[in-house]
């Protein structure tokens, strides 16, 4: 989306989010992963939980519960409406009905809670309480990889300067990206492959001693064909990290040792993921000529932003490209920002929620596009000649 009121885009539904509290409209076994998060940021910002029943002196992790007679008598102005019921026996399209019977209306002051979580949550606790919080956020520390993968998202294979940043670089971009962002419901730490950056110790450590209590969860994501260190073993357990371990099956049979990497890190009682999918999308630039690119941009909608340098980037595929030397850029204003010098928190809310100067990226013009819009897969882990 191209900015055309910068810095305010989002004001006028700012509005109806100023000095409101939610309210759980009953609490369904997958709301409960949104439910925690709103509790790590801030334990007030939920006032009551709608449960079914005639009485309800009961609370749920310290939030008092109401029945719907009492949610009936609760003043509209005051709140925001999330559905977070089940839509067994039209359980949820009957809640939706009561709520716009009181008076709450849909995408100002009632929410179903996926629409809410992964959409409307950056914007509600900026104009709520001021808190920049960002969905997911992405640093690259190395582009050195062991692997040489066809479709690599990072755009490796294309990359002929692939270098680890250092470790001042590193802790520098964290400072500055904290001194913005209050809080990220994910930090993924990535590469090339990090467990082959020779500082990733002290990076972990520094990020976590200043910065683990605005992370909800900090990540690191290996390719799982190298054994961490006990030393990085250790580091990864008292920084509370969870490690997505790639497992890419027959393209590297012989290499993986995702398996291994699992079981050492659940013998320390580190919380991991062994990622295995039967197909990636293919990235591979592509020629594009004629293309609508502002219809494609925003069909895309590309849900990732990353860091680099003091910068925010709102694609990550276009700063990997940038990166990896696919493209040419002469403005950098023009694909990021620089936090360093904009410290306007609405404009950076804004390239969040995709915004940017021309309505897209300069990678866009040959990108096919991330998974909702592009059905072109590969295998994964398809190795190339190095």
């Amino acid at each position: 989306m191209k900015w055309t009121n910068r810095g305010h885009e989002f004001d006028k539904i700012g509005e109806n989010f100023k000095n409101k509290q939610l309210i759980f409209y009953d609490m369904a076994e997958d709301t409960y992963h949104l439910f925690n998060r709103l509790q790590r940021i801030n334990n007030n910002l939920i006032a009551a939980i709608v449960v079914d029943g005639d009485k309800s002196d009961e609370e749920i992790c310290g939030v008092k519960t109401i029945t719907k007679l009492e949610f009936a008598s609760m003043p509209v102005d005051n709140y925001i409406v999330v559905l977070c019921c089940t839509n067994a026996a039209n359980y949820r399209a009957q809640a939706h009905r009561q709520a716009i019977n009181l008076g709450y209306k849909d995408g100002e002051s009632l929410f179903y809670y996926d629409t809410f979580e992964y959409y409307y949550l950056p914007i509600f606790l900026y104009y709520s309480l001021g808190i920049l919080y960002f969905k997911t956020l992405n640093m690259v520390i190395t582009t050195v990889c062991n692997l040489n993968c066809k479709g690599c998202l990072n755009y490796t294979s294309y990359n002929s300067n692939k270098h680890s940043f250092t470790l001042e670089e590193l802790k520098r971009n964290v400072d500055v990206v904290f001194n913005r962002v209050d809080f990220t419901g994910l930090f993924l730490i990535s590469g090339g492959e990090p467990f082959l950056h020779k500082d990733i110790i002290p990076l972990v450590d520094y990020i976590g001693e200043k910065y683990r209590k605005n992370i909800l969860r900090l990540s690191i994501v290996t390719n799982g064909t190298i054994i961490p260190s006990e030393e990085l073993v250790k580091c990864l357990k008292r920084n509370n990290v969870y490690v997505q371990i790639d497992d890419y099956g027959r393209s590297i049979e012989s290499l993986s040792k995702a398996s291994d990497i699992e079981y050492i890190l659940n013998d320390y009682g580190i919380k991991c993921e062994v990622l295995r999918v039967p197909y990636w999308i293919n990235m591979d630039p592509v020629d594009e000529d004629g293309v609508d690119i502002l219809a494609k941009v925003n069909a895309c909608n590309v849900p990732f932003t990353g860091t680099k340098s003091g910068r925010l980037f709102g694609c990550t595929y276009n700063q990997f490209a940038i990166e990896a030397g696919l493209i040419s850029v002469d403005n950098l204003d023009n694909e990021s920002l620089d936090l360093e010098k904009i410290s306007d928190k609405r404009t950076i809310l804004e390239m969040q929620m995709g915004y940017s100067p021309n309505g897209f990226w300069e990678f866009c013009k040959m990108c096919p596009g991330h998974e909702w819009m592009n059905n072109d897969s590969i295998v994964p882990g398809q190795q190339l000649g190095k």
